[in-house]
């Protein structure tokens, strides 16, 4: 997943990038660096050759590098990136290629304008590169609106660069999961039902296991995860947020799979499951129907994962 970093200069948008950068285990690119490496400073460029002819260097640099770049890559954008007011229609292209190819991130020190300005200007000035005070100002106050309807997501804080990069990785989580579970998410009622019921009953199953070792506890509370994924978000959130229960998704997800056997008990369970609902419980032909389409559906995924094979004790650690 692409992650755009975006705002005006002076915002921390570089130092806090690569901080994000590190913590994900991600690349870290910043535009302005690959400009200043290829074409020298970035304003002696604007001093000889204009603005514009920058504007459309930066871009054509953009594009060049999204086509190499691996998906997993933190991505600072230029300050005046979603800006560029000449004719050629950038910001407007910009925009929708951000949007496209990734998740972006907006950064500033505040809400308010008045207050960011002075935080901004006040960095840009220290940075002692003989920028002028009332054009830093003008220049942050004309960008602030457009920028401030942009991103996916939006940071607001004055906090330590650290901070604000744990907070960017948090908000990442946040978003990443409701977008998924909103494309997940079935269309139909009766069966957004039938996946959050499910989803309970496994959540219950899972706090069983908990207490009794020879019931497993993962495998059913990663079925609930899957059944509220396609049934509400709310229930979604709850679960992977949860103090106690977020912890087994989460060494499951460290580990990247699953056992063989931890396969079988939540397939096996589920099916179990399936048939008494469908043949001692239910009595609508199209009902038990739609119930074993989702048994399979959801073996299908469970089969998905991949396969670990890991030691006994690896296992008593992991449930």
């Amino acid at each position: 997943m692409r992650i755009f970093i975006i705002g005006s200069g002076g915002v921390g948008k570089t130092t806090c990038g690569r901080l994000l950068a590190d913590l994900l285990g991600y690349n870290f690119i910043a535009l302005d660096e690959e400009y200043t490496n290829k074409h020298g400073t970035i304003d002696d460029y604007i001093n000889e050759q204009g603005y514009e002819r920058y504007s459309l260097e930066n871009s054509r640099l953009f594009y060049e590098i999204l086509e190499k770049i691996r998906p997993d890559c933190v991505f600072v954008l230029s300050s005046g990136f979603f800006t560029y007011d000449g004719g050629e229609g950038l910001a407007e292209e910009h925009t929708k290629t951000v949007r496209e190819q990734g998740i972006s991130i907006l950064l500033f020190p505040s809400e308010s304008l008045e207050k960011s300005a002075d935080i901004v200007v006040k960095r840009q000035l220290e940075r002692r590169l003989g920028y002028k005070e009332e054009t830093e100002r003008n220049k942050f106050n004309l960008r602030y609106p457009k920028y401030k309807v942009l991103g996916d997501i939006k940071i607001f804080s004055e906090a330590s660069p650290a901070e604000i990069a744990q907070k960017m990785m948090i908000e990442i989580e946040k978003y990443g999961s409701k977008s998924r579970v909103m494309k997940q998410r079935t269309d139909s009622n009766l069966l957004r039902i039938i996946f959050l019921i499910a989803g309970t009953v496994s959540v219950g199953l899972g706090i069983v296991g908990i207490f009794l070792p020879l019931l497993p506890t993962t495998p059913f509370l990663l079925l609930a995860a899957v059944c509220y994924a396609r049934s509400s978000q709310r229930f979604y959130d709850w679960l992977m947020t949860n103090r106690w229960f977020g912890n087994y998704i989460k060494n499951y997800r460290e580990r990247r799979g699953i056992t063989l056997k931890i396969k079988i008990l939540a397939i096996s369970t589920l099916w179990v499951t399936i048939m008494i609902s469908a043949f001692w419980m239910i009595k609508i032909l199209f009902v038990r129907i739609i119930l074993l389409i989702i048994a399979g559906a959801v073996s299908w995924h469970i089969l998905s994962f991949k396969t670990l094979k890991i030691k006994a004790t690896d296992e008593k650690k992991y449930p």
